[in-house]
């Protein structure tokens, strides 16, 4: 629940994620024992038709992204298969792999119904989220540890907050973070509480 929480209230571009009006859907899917990508949260306009199937890491945008370990703008998904795009009248979408470390944990992708709404000015706010999931997903039982996790969510808040041209409280308040967290993961630093 903590998940879908962060997915709603993420704020992209000027609006959050919930009330979106551009963003059709927000899904999280990480890898499972069989190697598929599974669903684990979502944040959409309304329910998704297919949003609990597994995905094939082969033949699907999320696999592709996810294998590369780089994030994939889809300007025009008009040339795509995918019965899941064509049924809920997806336009373009960015899909950004979850990391930690070395490990590739799963895949956000964004979706919306509005031709080239997502480009390469999106790549570092769509990363910003992977790096938070990565962080809710793996944050280890002592908050004092110190991970890549920690350190990737670090440089990826950092910058975001120099590429928006943001104050670390600009960042928080948009963000729905403390200052004082947000300045132990710029540090590469599990905050001391949540």
């Amino acid at each position: 629940m903590r998940l879908q929480k962060l997915l709603a209230d993420f704020v992209f571009r000027d609006s959050r994620l919930e009330s979106h009006p551009k963003v059709f859907a927000t899904t999280v899917r990480v890898i499972s024992r069989d190697s598929t990508l599974e669903l684990v949260a979502e944040v959409s306009k309304r329910p998704l038709p297919f949003g609990s199937r597994s995905l094939d890491l082969r033949g699907s945008l999320s696999g592709y992204a996810f294998e590369r370990r780089e994030a994939i703008v889809c300007p025009d998904t008009g040339d795509t298969e995918a019965d899941f795009l064509k049924t809920n009248s997806v336009q373009s979408m960015v899909v950004a792999p979850i990391l930690n470390g070395a490990e590739t944990l799963g895949v956000i992708s964004l979706m919306s119904t509005e031709k080239a709404f997502f480009g390469e000015k999106d790549i570092g706010r769509v990363q910003l989220l992977a790096a938070l999931v990565a962080f809710t997903q793996s944050r280890p039982r002592k908050a004092s540890t110190n991970t890549e996790a920690a350190a990737d969510l670090g440089r990826a808040l950092s910058g975001i907050r120099t590429e928006l041209g943001l104050t670390q409280d600009e960042l928080a308040y948009r963000g729905g973070l403390s200052r004082i967290a947000l300045s132990q993961w710029e540090r590469g630093r599990w905050p001391p509480s949540l």
